[in-house]
This record gives structure tokens, C-alpha cells and sequence, in this order.
């Protein structure tokens, strides 16, 4: 018999790595470079996070205005990821959906010679499913810094309450797709 307990064996690193793998594959198609952490994802005591940074070097066209889609980061929960659990249709059997809490803390920075106009709004949602929140604040440095959160209570959702978990996504993947501008400030 096998005494329970946690593994008795070290992080195996590639575990790891599978977790970095289709960051690393996103980012090289941008031509960018970064580092990844996680904690021990065999250890059930401690809860996963994932950290890193990553800086894409791909040049952008940079006119008097510029508009961009808010960066998604380092992000296992992207939006084409959360649109797989969302339905417009009737539901009529229960929906199964990871129950969570993920957080994520993105840094926008400009070049030299511009700045942020027309930040995006802070949005907050509760509903019977979880909640979501998002904040959008400038640093001291002028970086953008945006924290957002998404908790869903519980792992299965009875047909009844589909709409209450679709609410909770939807205002996730708006936030994510939400729309950056800025302008020029010298020449």
C-alpha cells in the first residue's frame, strides 16, 4: 500500500516545462524573449502561480495616435479560451466549468514621447456564479497597470444558472479585448 502524502520526489522540471511551452511558442512568433516561474504545481498545498515577464522587440508603426488592443500577457485563461464555455442557446444539462480564483497584473509601457488617453473604465460584476474586476491606473512612471480578477465559485453550474456564469465570462473577455490609445506628446 501507498502511504498518502505528497510526492516524495523533487519539482520535476518538466512539469514546468509544459506550462512554459505555449508561452514560448506565442512569444517567438512576436520575436520576444522572457523569463517564467511557477510555483510546484505537485504541491496541493500551495496554490499555482505562474510569473514571468515578456518584451516582444517586433517594431509597431507609431503615428500622432495610436490604438491597440490591451495586451494579454502571460495568460492560461485568454479569451478564446473562456468563449470555448459561453453559449447563447438554451441550456438544458448542466454546464461544467473550473471553479477559480485567477488574477492577472499586466504593465503597459509607452515609448518615450507618448502618453495614455482614454483608459478604459473599472468594471466590477458579482453574480450567484463569482466575480470579476478590473482596475486601469497609471503608475507614478506612466506605465498602464491593469489588475484583473475572475473567481467562479464553483466547478458545475445547473442549467438554470448558465446565464449568471455566461455573465461573468462575458465581462472577462470584454475587459480583455478592451481597446488602449495614446498620443504623442513631443514633435
Amino acid at each position: 500500500s501507498v502511504a498518502p502524502g505528497p510526492p516524495e520526489r523533487p519539482l520535476d522540471l518538466a512539469v514546468t516545462a509544459d506550462l512554459e511551452a505555449p508561452l514560448r511558442e506565442r512569444g517567438a512568433s512576436d520575436g520576444g524573449f522572457g523569463a517564467f516561474e511557477t510555483t510546484d504545481p505537485l504541491d496541493l498545498d500551495t496554490p499555482l502561480r505562474c510569473e514571468g515577464t515578456w518584451t516582444s522587440d517586433v517594431p509597431v508603426a507609431m503615428g500622432a495616435t495610436v490604438h491597440f488592443a490591451t495586451p494579454s500577457g502571460i495568460d492560461f485563461a485568454n479569451a478564446p479560451f473562456l468563449r470555448k464555455f459561453l453559449s447563447a442557446g438554451e441550456r438544458r444539462y448542466p454546464a461544467l466549468v473550473a471553479a477559480t480564483d485567477i488574477r492577472w497584473n499586466i504593465s503597459v509601457e509607452l515609448p518615450a514621447g507618448y502618453e495614455f488617453v482614454d483608459l478604459p473604465e473599472d468594471r466590477t460584476l458579482t453574480t450567484s456564479m463569482g466575480r470579476f474586476e478590473s482596475t486601469h491606473r497609471l503608475d507614478d512612471a506612466g506605465r498602464l497597470v491593469i489588475e484583473r480578477t475572475v473567481r467562479v465559485e464553483r466547478d458545475r453550474v445547473a442549467p438554470e444558472e448558465y446565464d449568471e456564469i455566461r455573465q461573468l465570462l462575458l465581462a472577462t473577455v470584454a475587459d480583455m479585448g478592451s481597446i488602449l490609445s495614446a498620443r504623442r506628446t513631443e514633435g
